[in-house]
């Protein structure tokens, strides 16, 4: 039964890629807090970011791309033209293990080869700014500190 539904999730990878930036692309329509992540300040006001993002295997044999334009993000099936930058993925598995697993996994998977970044590395950090943002979680929040009282129990 497991390796039916791993069997799954890999299949499913690129559609639940697709849907994770049209979830962004709603939110940024539906949200104003949010919308201005999809917007950079230029010191002279905002605009709209721009990026051209392609997730792919190394054997092309999947590839989707991401495009950040005008406020909006769109996602599709096959490469887009001059991305900013590529994820590249060893194969399948490996971005089935990226799009289901925690952020901190990515650091296991380029140090494991499973994962390249080919191009802007601005770009790679601001995606993960934004998806960051989508789900929920908060980067660079101090961890919670416990007051230790005499005894060393917390108060």
């Amino acid at each position: 039964m497991g390796e039916m539904i791993e069997g799954l999730k890999e299949r499913f990878t690129p559609l639940m890629l697709g849907a994770v930036f049209k979830g962004v692309d709603l939110k940024a329509r539906l949200d104003p807090g949010f919308r201005k992540n999809v917007y950079i300040d230029t010191g002279r006001g905002t605009e709209p970011w721009n990026a051209k993002i392609l997730f792919r295997t190394r054997d092309n044999k999947v590839c989707r791309h991401v495009v950040f334009e005008g406020g909006r993000v769109r996602t599709g099936r096959g490469p887009v033209e001059g991305p900013d930058v590529s994820f590249v993925f060893r194969d399948m598995k490996a971005m089935k293990n990226m799009v289901f697993s925690s952020p901190e996994s990515s650091m296991d998977m380029l140090l494991r080869n499973d994962l390249v970044f080919e191009g802007n590395m601005a770009v790679v950090t601001r995606l993960s700014y934004i998806l960051e943002r989508i789900t929920g979680k908060k980067a660079g929040q101090a961890p919670q500190i416990q007051k230790i009282g005499r005894g060393g129990s917390p108060r």
